[in-house]
């Protein structure tokens, strides 16, 4: 289920991103063509000059293996930075992880914090997912992951994991 999100949520990357133009559109158009190493290249470089965009979609490509060796380590490591600028797709599937253990300790905390702060992009299942995660947790981690998405709303450049 996660994977099926995670793919959704890239196509919609991809289809937003394509009309910021630029580098995007060059690194979409290769992926397009299955030219994973150019279009990896340009994500590279992008999200190393710290967009957010170019790090979930980087992030998601080491997640599946598109392109790239499958490597979750790196998959949350940019994850991680494009969640923390407030980047949707990238907090909604950092959540998952958290949730599920995947690349990272399960931590319900933090799983909830992830998807509590994208809760206001609209998706459902973010809503649902925090919703059922919480039906797991003691009063005392909810109050926590309350308390952490709230400071890193108002602290956004630091990284809130």
């Amino acid at each position: 289920m996660i994977k099926r999100t995670l793919i959704f949520i890239f196509i919609v990357i991809s289809q937003v991103s394509s009309a910021w133009g630029g580098p995007y559109e060059d690194a979409l158009a290769a992926l397009d063509r299955g030219d994973y190493k150019t279009a990896i290249e340009i994500l590279k470089v992008i999200a190393e000059r710290g967009n957010a965009g170019a790090q979930a979609m980087l992030a998601f490509t080491y997640d599946l293996g598109h392109g790239v060796p499958q490597d979750i380590d790196e998959a949350v490591k940019w994850y991680r930075l494009a969640a923390a600028q407030g980047e949707r797709s990238a907090q909604y599937n950092l959540g998952g992880l958290y949730s599920v253990g995947q690349g990272v300790p399960v931590d319900y905390v933090r799983a909830y914090m992830w998807l509590d702060l994208n809760v206001g992009s609209g998706n459902k299942s973010s809503i649902e997912e925090r919703d059922e995660l919480a039906k797991r947790m003691s009063p005392e981690q909810l109050s926590q992951a309350k308390k952490m998405a709230e400071d890193c709303l108002e602290d956004k450049p630091r990284l809130c994991d």
